[in-house]
């Protein structure tokens, strides 16, 4: 919400984006839980390494994260968008000395915030991307 007030403010947009960890379901089964959560930290920090220090980068819930991009409109937000999908391909975590090879599916939406704008919109539109980028065969980004 600080998000889309300040935006507000400066009559700029804001873009979201929703990601969800690809088959992140069979890491918790076959490493376990603990194993699960390292992983999600892992990404967590490697997603924060990869945006700008006024971009929020927050855990959604679940295997699910969200970044907040203030200023970007569509098309930078594509752009980082697939910096950040290239960024977790080269990512490898290593496990019970198994390299572990992280994906995730992507799902971008922005808009030049108003008053009638609201995080929720802007969520609902991300989660909406992010299932057509799901049902178009993971990891992949949709807008």
């Amino acid at each position: 919400a600080q998000q889309v007030d300040l935006c507000l403010r400066l009559g700029s947009s804001l873009a979201v984006v929703l990601l969800d960890l690809d088959n992140f379901k069979e890491i918790n089964d076959q490493y376990g839980h603990p194993i699960g959560d390292e992983v999600l930290r892992y990404v967590a920090h490697c997603l924060r390494e990869c945006v700008r220090n006024m971009d929020v980068v927050g855990r959604y819930g679940g295997d699910e994260f969200t970044v907040i991009l203030p200023g970007a409109d569509l098309q930078a937000a594509i752009q980082i968008t697939q910096r950040l999908k290239k960024m977790l391909v080269n990512c490898t975590t290593v496990i019970e000395n198994q390299a572990l090879k992280i994906r995730a599916s992507f799902g971008v939406y922005a808009a030049v915030v108003d008053e009638q704008t609201s995080m929720d919109d802007l969520l609902r539109h991300a989660d909406r991307a992010l299932y057509r980028a799901k049902i178009g065969g993971r990891n992949q980004v949709a807008w």
